[in-house]
């Protein structure tokens, strides 16, 4: 396994090393099949995953993502989603900051949306998804 990812292990707990492994394993396949490869070999989604799998190896209790979406190709945005989903499923806390408003949308419980460093609006996901002015200030920038 990648270096980073044993890197991230060894700040575990020994007695845990095992199950975290097999934890991000499920949640990005990828890296359990690519091995001893280098990070800098990885693609721009996999060196995402592996950030991410970094950060839950220190198994925190709230994670901040920051534009996890950035620059990624569709198909590897569902791969994120679901990850961060799984995540949420472990009883993880997470805090993301993106400016992808469909991918945090399909994400977010709830939302604060920013301009210009002022809040514009906040509220529940059923909020998010019925107020046009969010996406209006997502989409100046």
């Amino acid at each position: 396994m990648n270096e980073n990812l044993q890197l991230g292990l060894r700040l575990s707990p020994e007695s845990r090393r095992a199950l975290i492994r097999d934890r991000i394993i499920e949640l990005f396949p990828i890296l359990g099949r690519r091995g001893k490869q280098l990070s800098g070999m990885l693609s721009g989604g996999e060196q995402q995953m592996l950030a991410m799998a970094v950060a839950v190896a220190r198994e925190p209790s709230l994670l901040l993502l920051d534009e996890p979406s950035q620059g990624l190709a569709p198909v590897v945005l569902e791969e994120i989603a679901l990850a961060i989903k799984q995540l949420r499923a472990f009883g993880l806390t997470l805090l993301l900051a993106e400016q992808n408003h469909q991918f945090a949308s399909s994400l977010a419980d709830r939302f604060i949306a920013l301009q210009g460093g002022e809040i514009v609006d906040a509220g529940d996901k059923a909020a998010l998804e019925s107020r046009e002015r969010v996406a209006a200030a997502i989409m100046a920038h």
